[in-house]
């Protein structure tokens, strides 16, 4: 049997002097940690990012539209082209959003070969010397 001993330290804290100037609360610290993962996932999977966003507009547009076509295949069409109009609007920043991806991806994939040529440069400038 081991017998060893354990001792009780108590163990003072100092008070506050002032609030913290780097985080105002657990809510402004969970608002900073989820913008920083949000950004880091956008810059390394843009295009899957974008294609969420997008096909969360896409599909509301669709519904819409679908609900326009319901009605004007029943006769009441004419009270519901507000339907129509903002079905468009969704749609049409549905496949802007899409494309804002398919250039960030294509950003990213530039970045990702420019690091490459440079680790490759600077491999080269330390071998030469």
């Amino acid at each position: 049997a081991n017998h060893t001993q354990v001792v009780h330290i108590p163990i003072r804290v100092n008070p506050p002097t002032r609030p913290s100037r780097l985080m105002r609360g657990t809510t402004d610290y969970l608002f900073h940690s989820g913008a920083t993962i949000i950004r880091a996932f956008t810059m390394y999977r843009p295009l899957r990012v974008f294609t969420i966003f997008s096909s969360v507009f896409i599909l509301a547009g669709l519904v819409l539209a679908s609900r326009y076509l319901y009605y004007y295949i029943q006769g009441n069409g004419a009270g519901h082209v507000q339907s129509v109009i903002l079905a468009a609007i969704l749609l049409i920043i549905g496949f802007q959003t899409f494309l804002i991806g398919l250039v960030a991806d294509l950003i990213s994939s530039n970045r990702k070969l420019e690091e490459e040529i440079l680790y490759r440069i600077k491999r080269k400038d330390t071998d030469t010397r």
